[in-house]
């Protein structure tokens, strides 16, 4: 939803598949995303389903993240959404790889996660 296409698309079903197992998380960096944002989208989409967000604690841990900080969510169904300016695509535009960001350049530390091999 923050980038508005999938990051592991493939030309084919049994490529989207294969991008899923073997390909590397990558954010773009013409869309400006707040690090709690990518740090979300990581732990929800880590391949370990041991260690993905929400495995343990289920909803709760994911409504805790630092991202939804300022949400009640008791009062979540009765909140209007905010207004966003959906960004329209250009022709050239859907080739998404150039303009990608690996998390695997930022430093461990600063996104909250511990190295485990």
């Amino acid at each position: 939803m923050l980038y508005g296409y999938t990051p592991f698309k493939g030309k084919m079903r049994q490529k989207t598949f294969a991008n899923i197992l073997h390909k590397d998380l990558k954010f773009p960096r013409s869309t400006e995303v707040s690090l709690q944002g990518k740090q979300l989208m990581y732990r929800l989409l880590h391949r370990d389903p041991k260690n993905r967000l929400g495995s343990r604690e289920g909803a709760n841990e994911v409504k805790q993240h630092p991202f939804f900080r300022g949400i009640n969510w008791a009062l979540v169904r009765c909140m209007s959404p905010p207004t966003i300016d959906a960004p329209i695509p250009e022709e050239k535009e859907m080739s998404v790889d150039p303009g990608l960001d690996d998390l695997q350049t930022l430093p461990l530390s600063i996104l909250g996660f511990w190295a485990v091999r």
